[in-house]
């Protein structure tokens, strides 16, 4: 009996049921774009999906639900058929993870390809239809899969108002221990098309006739997308552009798409496709995790459009903004951790060339093209990673620090900034780096004889650094910062973890870790999971940590494919620093946490909790908090999570974003119940496993614990003090000065000069309790809570020496602030008297000759005495 030919399915109509058995949704406010239907029809075993790909154009896929014949019957759009007969073909490599390894899961020292794996061809079994639904993203599940011990399905989904598809093959095992990597693509035996198209890694357009003979070859292309080209109508396949690229140290172009007859001895027929080689860079190639019962994605995307070969890649291209980042105002784009050891190479082709100057091939090295493309406009270099860094003398390091500083400076413009750096994994545990605000000479070691610091000929200042407190010291000094690379990975295995109580790690000079998408794991709609675990667990640590996103790749040629394995930091500035001003703008972006994080495809312009973007502080959980974020993508977007915590627990809130179509932007409201956190932050993520994250904005004044985890400030020495010092600003130890005060908590902007203090009581320094050391005759106004916060105005002299320091007596806690930065921060102790002690550089630099400037203060006591009060003097 004849089936009546009816709609099934319809991308328009949502089920609230299904809505309301997905646990954690919350409701958003972004506007629904055009509701054009997705429809699913069935007769007598043919299903057909039909589906809006333009304004006036229709995509079709017809499937046959006859196991002998092909299961995709063909493939059209705007009425032009593109092929016929075909069907999805995937080989499925099943190799084995070393989990006798500490690493396990988390690995990547790791390398499957040199044991014994297996090659399968992915074989369809019975075939059924089911389709599902999600916002503006229709599922039809079309066959069993299977391949040795892995079992599934076959899977298309369609996407409302694109000409975009994917076709997955999802395969689980009860297997454990596996590694895995999946070619695949569409095969015909009676192929239909007329051409081959693709873009060679210089730019240019490639295309073949079909041969149906001819046997299968791989391609180094530009894009990583391979075209079928038929008549007036057009068929790109590629993979998504960083889920699908596991984590090498090298980003070559590794042949990533196929196209022909009888691929790997395992598909018979002609067909094309995208492909992994599986010996990688034949360094550590430790392919993608397949844990016992994950659901493996092995997708691929499919784009139809009407038109040719080229039109059909640039309209794939236009997915990754043409591999290159947008520019955005107010940002600039950072990124990080690259061996491509420029300096060593520079110094060994000046002897081969018998020259002094640059090297012939080293004009503008392909680095700078690669990142020029790319639309990079600031890169910091992980320079001289060799195994004798570490025990080098300065005869031999200093030379190639110069040259690294020359380079980089050299090779800068009005549109790149490159920034020295290193990775000098010594003193701290683990793997780290070094990013300073200008060049800077320092040897990773010292001797017994050796002095922290000395004067070097040719060189200026050079330190010496032989222990965890010389780093710090060091950064402290030049005001740098550092940071975990690869956290909990590789050679950082455990860290930064190992060292969470450790000064330095407290330190404001230590940033946190960086992000990497790293393991792989083809189950999870998301990448870096490793790192994001690790900045929601230092945030529950209370300790104000960000990360950033690194490349930790080797070298960076125009024709590798660079753009699956990077990502990018969109920094806060306002205009690019010019390498002979120095960066610090950055170094401070950076540690302020004003910046997000994205593969490149997903953007968030604008952040904000209760009105505070990312890395400021709400002052207080109290009340309805509403999360604004400005969102834009390219791929359609899939959900966001909310995360936040509470010094204990991370919790996550669901935005399902599956009704977004592709290439919008929309401005996401969020109400939020706060009570109990301490930090919340946002992720987007789109179908293709693309996405951005925020930085935490952190919530509540610290806690008493925290100003422990602070890196400890002390008193100068009686050596440092021993020329003496002259009053700038007096405090009550000479004359008693009048401040704005409250005990009551001011929120978070109560540092900054405009702050308005009007409703702020009036009383003289010092302030705190008769019982407390060094008070006597001169304690004018009474202390009584836990907190106080203190402020005035002051102008400094015209002739302000340059050796400023301020003068604090306090019990127990406190921390003080020029104009809004953090100029000093205590430990859990207190001065017996009035002391002097070091300002932060960023504070510093505020106290010009003649400036006015606000001193703010914050005092925390918990038991027994204290006293408040803050002045300034400089060193004779």
């Amino acid at each position: 009996m004849k089936k009546p030919k009816a709609p099934l399915f319809s991308a328009a109509r949502i089920s609230s049921l299904a809505a309301l058995l997905v646990l954690g949704v919350i409701a958003a406010n972004v506007e629904n774009p055009s509701k054009s239907k997705v429809q699913v029809e069935e007769e007598n075993g043919i299903v057909r999906v039909t589906w809006p790909v333009s304004g006036s154009e229709n995509g079709t896929v017809v499937f046959s639900m006859d196991e002998a014949k092909p299961l995709i019957q063909s493939m059209a759009v705007g009425g032009k058929t593109i092929a016929t007969g075909l069907n999805p073909s995937t080989v499925l490599t099943v190799g084995t993870r070393n989990m006798d390894d500490a690493a396990g899961w988390v690995a990547f020292f790791d390398n499957p390809p040199k044991r014994e794996y297996k090659r399968y061809s992915v074989k369809l079994g019975k075939r059924s239809l089911k389709v599902t639904e999600k916002g503006a993203h229709t599922t039809v599940s079309v066959a069993e899969a299977s391949a040795g011990n892995f079992n599934g399905e076959v899977r298309f989904t369609f996407y409302r108002n694109s000409g975009l598809m994917q076709a997955e093959t999802v395969l689980s095992t009860e297997e454990d221990g596996r590694a895995i990597v999946y070619d695949t693509g569409l095969t015909s035996a009676k192929p239909d098309w007329k051409n081959t198209v693709w873009k060679d890694t210089s730019g240019n357009i490639q295309r073949v006739p079909l041969n149906a003979e001819a046997a299968a070859t791989p391609l180094e292309v530009e894009g990583r997308t391979i075209v079928a080209e038929g008549n007036g109508a057009s068929l790109a396949v590629f993979p998504a552009p960083h889920r699908y690229f596991y984590p090498l140290d090298e980003a070559f172009n590794l042949k990533f798409v196929w196209h022909g007859k009888n691929y790997v001895d395992l598909l018979p027929d002609s067909g094309l496709g995208i492909r992994q080689e599986l010996n990688g860079d034949n360094r550590f190639v430790p392919w993608f995790n397949a844990p016992p019962r994950t659901k493996q994605q092995l997708g691929v995307f499919f784009h139809l459009s009407s038109g040719d070969g080229k039109a059909a890649l640039d309209s794939v291209a236009k997915y990754t903004r043409g591999d290159h980042y947008k520019p955005l105002a107010g940002y600039k784009t950072f990124t990080s951790h690259y061996h491509v050891e420029h300096s060593l190479e520079f110094v060994r082709k000046q002897k081969e060339q018998n020259t002094t100057g640059v090297p012939k091939g080293l004009e503008v090295p392909g680095m700078i093209k690669t990142f020029k493309k790319r639309g990079v406009n600031m890169v910091h270099l992980a320079e001289l990673h060799i195994g004798e860094t570490p025990r080098m003398t300065p005869e031999e390091r200093l030379p190639l620090l110069k040259v690294m500083h020359e380079e980089c400076e050299r090779l800068s413009d009005e549109d790149l900034l490159m920034l020295p750096g290193e990775e000098p994994n010594v003193h701290l545990g683990g793997h780290w780096i070094s990013f300073f605000p200008k060049p800077v000479y320092w040897v990773l070691n010292r001797p017994e004889e050796k002095p922290y610091t000395e004067e070097v000929p040719g060189y200026g200042k050079v330190y010496h650094v032989g222990s965890p407190e010389d780093v710090l010291k060091l950064m402290e000094e030049e005001n740098g910062l550092m940071w975990t690379a690869h956290a909990r990975i590789k050679a950082s295995m455990g860290y930064p973890d190992r060292y969470k109580k450790s000064d330095f790690y407290k330190s404001d000079h230590f940033l946190g870790a960086a992000w990497k998408a790293m393991p792989a794991d083809l189950s999870r709609p998301t990448l870096g999971w490793r790192v994001l675990d690790l900045l929601d667990d230092s945030s529950n640590w209370g300790l104000r940590k960000h990360v950033i996103g690194e490349a930790d790749l080797f070298r960076m040629e125009p024709h590798f494919e660079t753009y699956a394995h990077m990502n990018i930091n969109y920094v806060k500035l306002d205009k690019l620093p010019k390498f002979k001003d120095g960066w610090q703008p950055v170094l401070d972006s950076l540690r302020g946490g004003d910046f997000f994080t994205t593969t490149g495809e997903v953007l968030i312009p604008n952040f904000s909790v209760d009105g505070k973007a990312s890395g400021k502080e709400i002052a207080s959980d109290e009340g309805e908090k509403q999360l604004v974020a400005d969102v834009e993508w390219t791929y359609p977007l899939s959900f966001a999570e909310i995360v936040s915590g509470d010094g204990k627990q991370v919790f996550r809130q669901h935005l399902d974003l599956s009704d977004c179509d592709p290439f919008g932007s929309k401005k996401l409201q969020v109400p939020l119940n706060l009570k109990g956190r301490t930090w919340v932050r946002l992720e987007v993520w789109d179908i293709a496993g693309n996405g951005a994250f925020t930085q935490p904005v952190w919530i509540g004044p610290k806690a008493a614990g925290d100003f422990a985890e602070e890196a400890k400030s002390l008193p100068l020495t009686e050596d440092a003090l021993a020329g003496g010092f002259d009053t700038v600003i007096p405090a009550a130890n000479t004359e008693p000065a009048t401040w704005k005060w409250t005990d009551a908590n001011p929120g978070s902007e109560w540092a900054e000069a405009g702050f308005d203090d009007s409703a702020w009581k009036e009383g003289k320094s010092a302030f705190g309790s008769p019982t407390t050391p060094g008070t006597e005759g001169r304690l004018n106004t009474m202390w009584k809570n836990e907190d106080i916060w203190i402020r005035r105005q002051v102008k400094l002299p015209e002739n302000l020496g340059v050796k400023t320091r301020l003068l604090i007596h306090h019990d127990n806690q406190a921390e003080v602030y020029i104009d809004g930065i953090l100029a000093w921060k205590s430990a859990n102790i207190e001065t017996r008297d009035y002391s002097v002690f070091e300002i932060t550089p960023e504070a510093a630099a505020k106290l010009k000759p003649g400036a006015t400037v606000t001193i703010a203060a914050h005092g925390l006591n918990v038991l027994g005495g204290q006293v408040l009060d803050v002045g300034l003097v400089t060193l004779k």
